[in-house]
């Protein structure tokens, strides 16, 4: 079944005039629910936005159709999203309808595909992690001025850059080689910005490069004050454990539970981690008692902002459940990406209301 293309007035802003296509599987036709967030994800090396109701779920295009797609990601507070593209594109800014920015980003140089890329909490400044003469390096490039800063340098292996809500620190996953070692053993750090200033929170005994893949980037807290992150240990081909670092305090990490912790609730209070199922799990409380939200399998699960909906991947495909009725609705199937392709947003108008 082909995809059923319309040309909608007043999606997006500007002189771009995209293309608004349909996927497979969705709906088209009014605007979906009361609901003003919306998904954005990746798809083909095609960026899309959804709005979904206990019905049907609505789905746009976003890229312009002669670009690829390499790499997306979002600013949800400041309603921003940025594509990193291939091919000669220039930098554009165009509003859509759902009340956020899309920016596009050429890939050159210094926005390299590989290696990780983290969008700042007010969407004006690029994490993102590029090679130097002597190993990996984290830098940070004002979208407006495009001003480069080195955060630090010399890694063997440096990934998942992950921004503080407060915009004050990016933590992230780094490591060395050791002789005779058959993989790069990662310790999980945090640098201020504006200092240089960096501190390990967990070290190698903590967190392992296994099988030579990165692990899920680090969670921060709502107030920039613990991260969350996963770990596993040689020999374990399970599940890992979910722990806790405070960013100020000399506390060894806390183990919190088992599974791949995937994202946490606006409000600080819950953790979303992928198991033999979706589960929400407290995080503070003498008795984490997890629940069930979503059935095996669901990868990924991310909340949305209002904590109504919970998105993930099964059968390679991108799924939304309403948690009041546990409706489940078909966002889009021939989903190839992981927990990097799709982002909950919130728009402006809607922001308003509950602020």
């Amino acid at each position: 079944m082909s995809p059923t293309c319309t040309i909608t007035k007043g999606i997006l802003a500007g002189a771009l005039g995209m293309l608004l296509c349909s996927l497979p599987n969705a709906s088209q036709g009014a605007e979906a629910g009361p609901s003003k967030e919306a998904l954005v994800f990746l798809r083909s090396r095609t960026a899309y936005v959804a709005t979904v109701s206990d019905a049907n779920a609505t789905v746009r295009q976003l890229s312009p159709p002669e670009q690829k797609v390499l790499r997306l990601g979002v600013c949800p507070s400041a309603q921003v999203a940025w594509m990193l593209t291939e091919g000669n594109a220039e930098s554009h800014a165009v509003v859509a309808e759902e009340g956020f920015e899309v920016k596009l980003l050429e890939r050159t140089p210094e926005l390299p595909f590989d290696g990780g890329i983290a969008l700042s909490p007010d969407g004006k400044s690029l994490a993102y992690v590029a090679h130097e003469e002597i190993g990996l390096a984290l830098y940070c490039r004002n979208l407006d001025t495009g001003e480069v800063q080195t955060l630090t340098g010399n890694w063997d292996a440096l990934k998942a850059p992950a921004w503080s809500p407060d915009g004050k620190m990016i933590a992230y996953y780094c490591g060395k080689r050791t002789d005779n070692a058959p993989d790069i053993r990662l310790s999980l750090r945090v640098i201020d910005v504006a200092t240089g200033r960096e501190k390990e929170l967990a070290g190698p005994s903590e967190i392992t490069r296994y099988g030579g893949e990165s692990r899920y980037p680090p969670i921060w807290s709502p107030t920039s004050d613990r991260v969350f992150f996963e770990a596993r240990y040689e020999g374990d081909g399970a599940a890992g454990s979910v722990y806790a670092a405070d960013v100020a305090g000399e506390k060894k990490p806390v183990p919190l539970t088992t599974g791949l912790c995937s994202s946490i609730s606006s409000e600080g209070d819950a953790l979303y981690v992928a198991d033999d199922g979706a589960y929400a799990v407290p995080v503070s409380g003498p008795e984490r008692q997890r629940t069930l939200i979503a059935p095996w399998p669901a990868w990924f699960p991310k909340i949305s902002p209002s904590a109504k909906m919970i998105a993930y991947v099964k059968h390679s495909a991108l799924y939304c459940r309403f948690l009041d009725n546990n409706a489940e609705v078909l966002v889009a199937d021939g989903y190839n990406e992981d927990w990097t392709g799709f982002f909950w947003v919130i728009s402006s108008a809607e922001r308003g209301k509950t602020e």
